[in-house]
């Protein structure tokens, strides 16, 4: 379980880095998983496998997506923003299920419980996306442009850096993190 955090701490990082916060992680993980789970109990046809797969990522990047543009361009302040994302996300969950999930097929079980070799699968996933982080962080212009938006956003708005898209990009990766 440590995994699905270490994979959500990922995102939050790169939004802390720019002086922003995302509250509502845990619930836009809970809306992902329980859409990624009514299909994954379905039949295993390509429709659902794909959907199951998929459209976690999709619900997540949407979400990032949704408090970026709030965030950035409306100006809104982001513990504001998030704090009510939270509750709007968490309330859908209510809403919308109220039965358990279980019984899901094996296809998905490997991504959670498989092992490649003697490493678990999302111990795999974390450390990929771990590796990347880094790699975008230290030594794209990226990663260099959320550390000044973090530090200085004037600065940064001086140098010629578009900070409402390193912001809306931030949230975004954090979504896409939570998916």
């Amino acid at each position: 379980q440590v995994s699905v955090i270490g994979i959500i701490s990922i995102g939050m990082t790169f939004t802390i880095l720019t002086a922003g916060i995302d509250l509502s992680v845990g619930s836009l993980l809970a809306v992902a998983g329980m859409l990624s789970g009514i299909f994954a109990q379905r039949e295993p046809t390509i429709l659902n496998v794909g959907l199951a797969c998929s459209l976690p990522i999709a619900v997540g990047i949407v979400g990032g997506a949704l408090n970026g543009l709030v965030i950035a361009w409306a100006g809104v302040n982001p513990l504001i923003v998030t704090l009510g994302t939270l509750t709007a996300y968490r309330g859908f969950v209510v809403w919308y299920r109220v039965n358990p999930i279980y019984d899901l097929q094996p296809y998905y079980r490997v991504i959670g419980q498989g092992a490649l070799g003697p490493v678990p699968i999302p111990v795999l996933i974390l450390l990929l996306m771990a590796v990347a982080a880094g790699v975008v962080l230290n030594y794209t212009r990226f990663g260099r442009y959320v550390y000044v938006v973090g530090g200085n956003p004037d600065a940064a708005r001086a140098a010629g850096i578009s900070v409402p898209l390193m912001t809306f990009s931030v949230y975004v990766i954090s979504g896409f993190c939570v998916g």
